[in-house]
């Protein structure tokens, strides 16, 4: 059980945050209500929107009235953030707490979260993580499976994105997209990447290196024909460091130096991309340690030996993509950190993607026994469900160090009570 207190707590930061919101929101609506903008009509709307769900938060815990329900303010958070005519303004709109909230505690256990540069859409997916921790799972009525759609968030910037295409999970291969202003240096650093790492290809090839290094190289010199993916080419960079720090000693002083520099412009390559920066930001704000990375490691083999024992459901290419992940874990303290955010964001995405799939399944079926619901396709969306509730599981431990992921923990029990409603186990 949780206790009122405790939800206190939570909706008291809660109604802090979305104080900061407003604050956030003040200036830029001001800037476009002057110049009459068409946009400081959307600025006015869901500045009245937020209001609208903060306002009530005023007498949580106050004169003994029940505290406000954290799950239907986190559902309503979801609705409004994953509202399209809000998507820009939240997704550039910096977030700050406001100097003048007197609601702001810096020493609340979990004030920090909302701390450092972010963006008003990711504070809003943090407090509705933070809002799901104060959920009773055992107060959440069996069938009540809407709760499932307003808590599930869309797949977030990852170096691996998930779709299903004929009833098979299937890894999405993406373009990043860079600032326009910085087209012509990345296409010539392209360029020069490309033609640095067909020669030191060649150099390895002729000498009597360690073929992992060479695949490794290779590997990462693929990853500049075609389409940049910057997180996939970050990390299959960081790769590439591991390989070259264990047999540098192997190589002769020349080819050691070529491939320390290539290595080194690729960081500055990737760092060009936005999503990239992103992504960083966000690994070094996990608070993941040596033993957190340790246990990750297991929980992944466990994922990925999941996945490869449905191959009528997964496509083989991700858990050979999560097995490359894990691969990385066993790089230096920053890099093998990054690895780590990096495989968790991969599994985020998955769920969430397994769970969305079966949102509908699951409404449909509230009231229904096994035996209406055991149709071939039933069965394939059942075990999609089943592997997004086992991929929850097994990265819980580490998932709930890491500010908004602890939605997978909510929508698991929410899958698994519905499930064994039908007959699932």
């Amino acid at each position: 059980m949780i206790d009122q207190q405790y939800q206190r707590e939570i909706l008291r930061v809660a109604r802090s945050v979305l104080n900061g919101i407003r604050v956030s929101l003040e200036a830029p609506y001001a800037a476009q209500h002057r110049q009459k903008t068409a946009y400081a009509a959307v600025y006015k709307t869901l500045m009245l929107e937020l209001e609208s769900l903060r306002l009530p938060l005023t007498a949580a815990g106050r004169n003994h009235l029940e505290p406000e329900d954290p799950l239907t303010l986190a559902k309503e958070l979801a609705q409004l953030r994953q509202r399209s005519e809000f998507g820009d303004i939240l997704r550039s709109v910096t977030f700050r707490m406001g100097s003048g909230d007197p609601h702001a505690k810096p020493q609340d256990r979990f004030y920090g979260r909302f701390t450092g540069s972010i963006k008003v859409a990711d504070a809003i997916l943090m407090l509705e993580d933070l809002l799901l921790e104060g959920v009773d799972l055992d107060d959440v009525p069996i069938g009540n499976v809407s709760v499932l759609r307003g808590i599930v968030p869309d797949q977030k910037i990852a170096p691996v994105q998930f779709d299903i295409i004929d009833n098979v999970i299937v890894v999405v291969h993406k373009k990043s997209l860079p600032r326009d202003a910085d087209l012509k240096n990345i296409e010539a650093a392209k360029a020069e990447l490309s033609r640095s790492g067909e020669k030191i290809i060649a150099e390895l090839q002729q000498s009597n290196c360690d073929k992992r290094l060479l695949s490794s190289v290779q590997e990462l010199q693929g990853q500049f024909r075609g389409e940049i993916d910057a997180i996939s080419v970050g990390l299959k960079n960081i790769g590439c460091e591991a390989m070259f720090a264990a047999f540098e000693s192997e190589l002769p002083v020349a080819v050691s130096s070529m491939l320390l520099a290539y290595t080194r412009g690729v960081q500055m390559f990737v760092g060009q991309f936005p999503e990239w920066t992103i992504f960083v930001e966000n690994a070094a704000a996990a608070d993941l340690g040596k033993s957190d990375i340790d246990q990750l490691r297991v929980a992944s083999a466990s994922v990925v030996q999941q996945l490869s024992a449905q191959p009528d459901l997964v496509s083989p290419e991700v858990p050979r993509t999560l097995a490359f992940l894990t691969e990385l874990l066993g790089s230096p303290t920053e890099a093998g950190k990054r690895a780590a955010f990096a495989l968790m964001r991969s599994v985020e995405n998955l769920v969430s993607r397994a769970f969305g799939y079966g949102t509908s399944f699951l409404e449909r079926t509230a009231d229904k026994t096994i035996d209406q619901a055991s149709t071939a396709a039933s069965k394939i969306i059942v075990g999609m469900l089943l592997l997004g509730v086992g991929s929850a599981v097994a990265v819980g431990p580490i998932s709930s160090k890491i500010p908004d992921m602890n939605w997978m923990k909510a929508a698991s029990e929410i899958v698994k009570k519905q499930l064994s409603e039908i007959g699932v186990k």
